[in-house]
């Protein structure tokens, strides 16, 4: 049973909701009260592992294919293959569906990065030079890749499997959550082996990227409500408001974290730039830097949003009548050329994304945290949510049943057909 309905003032929630969110606030509340136990015991044990792994190959572990894998298998965790898999989604599937992934995807992006931030715990390769670095820069705890590998690829199963044509294939639907969550557990192996993380760095991100994903997919179930209710979120004032008030408090609580803390490492860096410095990254990919760096990704949810609303209230003026076929619209099957259109307008709205590499690593700091990351997020998701959706209905791109036969623009063979489909 759905927990979420909307009403004309917005969403009600039933009894279910709240018995739910006591359910995830008890969980977060146990896994980081738990995490303070068994983080020392666990950092020290996986050291040891880590560097009985490198003594094991004398320091040569980067030549192996073993290393190799694992490089190639951590590379599934990362930016880069998410946008990849969100292209694939935004291509077939609803529009409600791809802004689910990505809402979870910079939600976890944020939260991780934040705490890294705050607790400034090291990697296991900053600790011991025996253990071969894989040139991470920012703090270890928790990991990354094992939080957003959790959110993101189990929504991911989650959004494929919820295809109509899974719908009475139940071993089809297990098979793919097994391959999705092999996946994860490889990623989570390979930092291991990398020297990346410790243990208990990977278990508490995987715990924390569980979390995202229920609060996304079981709590405000985003992947269960009708496209046509998920859209009103965008036409009402109240809740927009609100929105954006959560988007304020979360990067003003960024801004005073990092300021915060940046006083302390400041002053305890020195104990690990003998190893780290071996990488010789750029500043901004160092220590609480790098946190902030990732964590400004946040700007693509505030992106993403004004493009929904943008996107939102051109359809409530040109095709109010047929709303619901409009938010549901994917490429049109019989015309696989639209498939190619709609691929060409991503691109397009992904061209801000270029002055991630336009920006030289050594500018000043600010203008690299403002113009390679804030912005071009920023803008990436704007344009493909907001003026390139348009584009693709405004062009008639989407399927031919999303027009209303109202439109002065119609010709009479596309009226024709449009009248038969009715039929």
């Amino acid at each position: 049973m759905n927990i979420i309905k909307m009403n004309d003032n917005g969403f009600k929630f039933d009894k279910n909701f709240f018995i739910k969110l006591i359910f995830i606030i008890s969980y977060f509340t146990l896994v980081i009260g738990i995490e303070t136990i068994y983080r020392e015991n666990l950092f020290k044990y996986s050291m040891e592992v880590q560097i009985v792994l490198s003594k094991e190959y004398s320091g040569k572990l980067s030549q192996t294919s073993l290393f190799k894998f694992n490089k190639f298998i951590t590379s599934l965790g990362t930016m880069p293959f998410f946008i990849a898999i969100f292209v694939f989604i935004f291509l077939f599937f609803p529009i409600n569906r791809p802004y689910l992934f990505m809402s979870n995807l910079f939600h976890s992006y944020y939260w991780v990065n934040l705490m890294k931030i705050i607790y400034g715990n090291p990697r296991p390769y900053w600790m011991d030079s025996l253990i071969e670095n894989t040139c991470n820069g920012g703090f270890g705890n928790p990991s990354g890749h094992a939080f957003c590998s959790t959110s993101v690829f189990l929504t991911t199963a989650l959004i494929v499997t919820q295809y109509r044509y899974f719908e009475n294939k139940l071993f089809l639907k297990l098979f793919i959550y097994f391959v999705f969550i092999s996946v994860i557990i490889l990623i989570i192996i390979s930092r291991l082996i990398l020297g990346a993380h410790s243990i208990n760095q990977l278990i508490y991100g995987t715990l924390l990227g569980f979390g995202c994903y229920y609060i996304h997919c079981h709590l405000f179930l985003l992947n269960k409500i009708s496209p046509f209710s998920f859209f009103n979120l965008f036409k009402q004032i109240n809740l927009t408001v609100l929105f954006f008030v959560k988007y304020i408090i979360m990067i003003s609580t960024l801004m005073i974290v990092y300021f915060q803390t940046k006083k302390i490492y400041d002053l305890e860096r020195k104990n690990y730039d003998p190893i780290v410095h071996r990488c010789d990254k750029a500043e901004y990919r160092l220590y609480s830097e790098d946190g902030l760096f990732n964590a400004l990704a946040l700007t693509s949810l505030i992106g993403m949003h004004l493009g929904l609303i943008f996107f939102t209230n051109f359809i409530n003026k040109h095709y109010k009548n047929n709303e619901i076929e409009v938010y549901n619209w994917s490429f049109n099957h019989d015309k696989k050329i639209t498939l190619i259109y709609k691929l060409i307008l991503m691109v397009f709205g992904g061209l801000p994304l270029l002055l991630f590499f336009l920006i030289p690593n050594n500018t000043n700091i600010n203008v690299i945290f403002i113009f390679k990351v804030s912005i071009p997020f920023f803008l990436a998701t704007f344009l493909i949510f907001g003026p390139c959706s348009r584009i693709f209905v405004e062009k008639r791109w989407a399927r031919q049943s999303i027009y209303s036969i109202n439109d002065v623009k119609l010709g009479v063979s596309e009226m024709s057909s449009f009248k038969s489909e009715k039929r």
